[in-house]
């Protein structure tokens, strides 16, 4: 009983830091690369305005997130 509850959360610890990896990275690439690549084109005029928007939140959300 003792080494299932050990695996099961290792695997939990496992899926927390997958999950935690996985945002970070997909949080930090895409969203630099994709206003630039897939929104301009779809609306250039409106979208133009909202990839600033982003961009100027991802700082004071990254700040907020490293203590």
């Amino acid at each position: 009983s003792t080494n299932e509850t050990l695996q099961q959360r290792g695997l939990r610890i496992t899926a927390l830091e997958e999950s935690i990896h996985s945002k970070r990275s997909g949080s930090r690439s895409p969203r630099q690369t994709l206003p630039r690549s897939k929104t301009p084109p779809r609306r250039p005029d409106g979208h133009n305005r909202h990839p600033a928007l982003e961009q100027l939140q991802q700082p004071s959300k990254k700040r907020d997130r490293t203590p």
